[in-house]
């Protein structure tokens, strides 16, 4: 129906024909009214966007105008001096005037009656419930399970939101299902609210463009961007270090397993991080059975391996602890010995995972006290038995007393 996502989050409004033969439009049989073309011209001439039949002869050539107006967010439409006039509703535009259009108004080209080319706007409140809230200003990026826009709010625009928008298939026995999609969504809500997991403000599930829509605060800068051009002091290191694992304590009193955490995930607020994208997140019965490998540069061993484990949430442990030591070692700096061999089999992959080793060169020279790196180690170690909980690393000399550094 629309060429790109982006053409649907930018529609604000459409035009229906009255008639059968009034206005020339696609299969779907309305003419669509975008936010990002200041104005639409009508009429039977070859230069207008929104083109009349020909067999309609009381529209002229150019016959009237459709401008929107983002401030207010309405159409306001004008009289291009035409023959016949314009008239909304039965009532005829003065010259010059600029009518603001409402949702149901009924527009003729020419006198009303049955010959009188015609047609209907629908406006805002005939669009998504999605659509008349929120107003996208850019694409954010694009990831595994959706795309994420930067929006504002139309009733108060000064409001900026992150917005997922993530797409379904309408058969639930497709690549994914309305359900699957939600999945993240649902996580969310489970999560509730703690200063260092990203909230969920509001969720849509929109059938039509089958797509679901998670609006979230707006953060500019993530772990990597932050210090992609320096490595954090040693307080800021344990400052982030801190505020991830209070996140994974609140994620274990609600059964729930990230599965995904890495420096791109984590987003920052002044001091604060965030923990975001939860799109693989999963309870902590379900990771232990189909577990979910995440980016392979930040994943536990035990996800790749051949023995079972108990403890799901010490998944996420070893993917803080990997990305706080990137951090310190410089988070463009190559991790691993080697690098990752890619998708191309199963096997290939197994290997990496089992004869890794962390590339320790860069971290030399930041002279982290005993305490840290006691802490960090103990937080990836390969064996998940033997694996630091979140718990035990808050409760660690360098995590609890301000002076051991």
């Amino acid at each position: 129906m629309f060429n790109s996502q982006m053409d649907w989050l930018n529609r604000v409004g459409y035009l229906t024909p009255a008639g059968d033969a009034d206005l020339i439009v696609n299969y779907t049989g309305r003419q669509d009214l975008f936010n990002t073309r200041p104005s639409y011209h009508i009429g039977r001439g070859t230069d207008v966007q929104i083109k009349v039949h020909p067999s309609r002869l009381t529209a002229s050539m150019l016959h009237a105008i459709l401008r929107w107006d983002a401030e207010s967010n309405v159409f306001t439409l004008e009289d291009c001096l035409s023959s016949n006039g314009t008239y909304v509703n039965g009532f005829r535009l003065n010259t010059h005037e600029r009518l603001v259009l409402r949702n149901g108004d009924h527009i003729s080209l020419g006198p009303p009656c049955v010959k009188v080319c015609g047609f209907i706007y629908h406006g805002l409140l005939d669009l998504d419930d999605f659509v008349q809230d929120y107003a996208v200003q850019r694409s954010l990026g694009i990831g595994g399970h959706g795309q994420v826009y930067e929006m504002r709010l139309r009733v108060c625009p000064s409001q900026v939101f992150a917005v997922k928008v993530m797409t379904y298939d309408a058969d639930d026995h497709g690549r994914r299902s309305q359900a699957s999609a939600l999945e993240e969504v649902r996580a969310l809500r489970l999560v509730g609210n703690h200063p260092n997991i990203c909230p969920l403000v509001a969720d849509y599930v929109l059938p039509e463009q089958r797509v679901i829509c998670m609006v979230m605060p707006s953060y500019t800068v993530d772990l990597r961007k932050r210090f992609a051009s320096c490595r954090p002091t040693v307080l800021e290191g344990r400052s982030i270090l801190s505020q991830l694992l209070s996140a994974l304590e609140h994620l274990r009193r609600v059964n729930l397993v990230h599965q995904d955490i890495k420096p791109p995930n984590i987003l920052v607020e002044g001091d604060q991080v965030i923990l975001a994208d939860f799109g693989i997140s999963a309870l902590a019965d379900v990771a232990i059975k189909r577990p979910a490998r995440g980016t392979p540069t930040y994943a536990a061993p035990e996800t790749m391996g051949p023995k079972r484990f108990t403890d799901a949430f010490k998944i996420d442990v070893y993917s803080v602890g990997l990305t706080v030591i990137h951090l310190f070692m410089d988070v463009l700096a190559q991790l691993w010995s080697a690098p990752h061999p890619g998708y191309r089999s199963l096997e290939k992959e197994r290997n990496w995972f089992h004869s890794r080793r962390l590339n320790l060169v860069p971290i030399a020279g930041v002279h982290l006290p005993e305490e840290a790196t006691a802490v960090l180690f103990g937080l990836i170690d390969v064996d998940p038995e033997k694996r630091w909980s979140a718990s035990r690393a808050l409760e660690s000399p360098w995590l609890t007393l301000p002076t051991n550094l």
